[in-house]
């Protein structure tokens, strides 16, 4: 009869083959790594980018802002009717004609200005909430990015509220608020709104001027050391982790 020889891989070899796959596959996944888009980071800069481009439709739109700038010149000559009559910027409430569309306790609401009439009247204009220049801009935003779920752009409860939830699943908050410059100890536009990218309260905060400019501070005393991410974001937004 005739014998045939059985080959066989030894323990040692394949114990040895499986490291030498181990060691691959990690040097694999790393690389990996390197081009996987840090998802935090992708929609913090979609949210802001997105919000970026909302801002300038809506201060420059003349249905939801007066769109006559004058020096200052011009308005130290005003009269103080007049000068309540101006809507330079964000800090001014919005045109009578501006009209809003939003989800509320899941039922479809709307807000508008209520005007004033020369008689003393006022009027809603059939709205289910009054448009002002508080929570104007958070209604905006909610309109322009089409946000299907809830809005609540009608109180002002710090960092812990969200407005809204974009379609991305970033949460906004604190977009309710807005302060001219008056006051030495607010900012000159909005109390510290907050993009939080993975809605999970882990959030960073952006400066939205009353001109309706945007930037990220590098530092905030009530997000601490994680602020500096979004700065680095915003200053580096090639590297994608």
């Amino acid at each position: 009869m005739k014998r045939y020889k059985v080959f066989a891989f030894t323990l040692a070899e394949a114990l040895l083959t499986l490291t030498i796959a181990g060691v691959l596959m990690a040097l694999l996944m790393k690389a990996v790594n390197k081009v996987t888009p840090d998802k935090e980071k992708m929609l913090f800069l979609k949210t802001y980018h997105s919000l970026e481009t909302i801002l300038h439709n809506t201060v420059t739109d003349p249905v939801k802002y007066n769109q006559n700038y004058y020096s200052d010149s011009d308005i130290n000559k005003m009269t103080a009717a007049q000068k309540e009559d101006l809507h330079l910027d964000f800090s001014y409430p919005p045109m009578p004609s501006a009209k809003v569309t939003f989800i509320s306790n899941g039922k479809q609401k709307t807000a508008c200005p209520k005007i004033k009439y020369a008689n003393g009247t006022e009027s809603n204009q059939g709205c289910d909430v009054e448009l002002t220049k508080d929570n104007a801009m958070c209604f905006f935003i909610a309109d322009q990015m089409n946000v299907a779920g809830e809005v609540n752009c009608e109180t002002q409860n710090g960092d812990n509220q969200v407005n809204m939830k974009t379609p991305q699943g970033a949460c906004l908050r604190n977009f309710v608020g807005v302060y001219d410059g008056s006051s030495a100890d607010k900012p000159d536009g909005f109390n510290d709104p907050v993009i939080d990218p993975l809605c999970n309260g882990q959030g960073y905060v952006i400066n939205i001027y009353k001109d309706g400019k945007m930037t990220v501070p590098e530092t905030n005393e009530n997000i601490g050391e994680r602020q500096k991410k979004a700065f680095d974001w915003i200053n580096d937004q090639t590297t994608v982790k």
